[in-house]
């Protein structure tokens, strides 16, 4: 494979990411509704799927999910 098909690869991938990440920042803004700067289970529960994920996303267990932990959900919508 050349550099240059590489190089578009990484590219399209990042752009890709980006594009994810706008996507999730949205849907997280949406979802923090007392803006606190994370999601408790209570405002997670009007999102069917990120409901059934809360307890394995958050990774210390402190009942919220900071942008960090909500992102590994991949979740756009």
């Amino acid at each position: 494979m050349s550099i240059l098909t590489k190089k578009m690869i990484m590219g399209t991938l990042l752009t890709f990411s980006c594009v994810m990440c706008f996507a999730s920042s949205d849907l997280f803004e949406s979802l923090d509704i007392d803006d606190s700067g994370t999601i408790s289970v209570t405002e997670a529960s009007v999102h069917s799927v990120l409901n059934e994920m809360f307890t394995t996303l958050d990774e210390n267990a402190d009942g919220e999910l900071s942008f960090e932990e909500f992102s590994k959900a991949g979740l756009e919508q």
